[in-house]
């Protein structure tokens, strides 16, 4: 249950944070994209998140950040080519 809650915690912030932003804003000062950033670093610093997020409007990336590591023990850095294992978490 609790690898539920670190999953879904931060997921669930993330759409509240993000819904926050206007995309233009988005697209027309970088300020919102630093506070993106600095969101997930502290996420990171406290070990609540590793990964990568994107977010789309229509076709077009509007904001890409990866951080942490998709292999701990041979420190090998998330990247964008990174796969990850998606849990099901729906089921009962």
């Amino acid at each position: 249950m609790n690898i539920i809650r670190w999953i879904l915690a931060p997921a669930l912030i993330l759409s509240f944070f993000a819904s926050s932003f206007a995309v233009n804003d988005m697209q027309q000062d970088g300020i919102q994209q630093d506070r993106l950033d600095r969101y997930f670093n502290v996420l990171y610093e406290n070990n609540r998140f590793m990964g990568s997020v994107v977010i789309l409007s229509g076709d077009e990336i509007q904001y890409h950040y990866e951080i942490g590591y998709a292999d701990v023990e041979q420190e090998i850095r998330v990247n964008e080519q990174t796969r990850f294992r998606i849990a099901s978490i729906g089921k009962p």
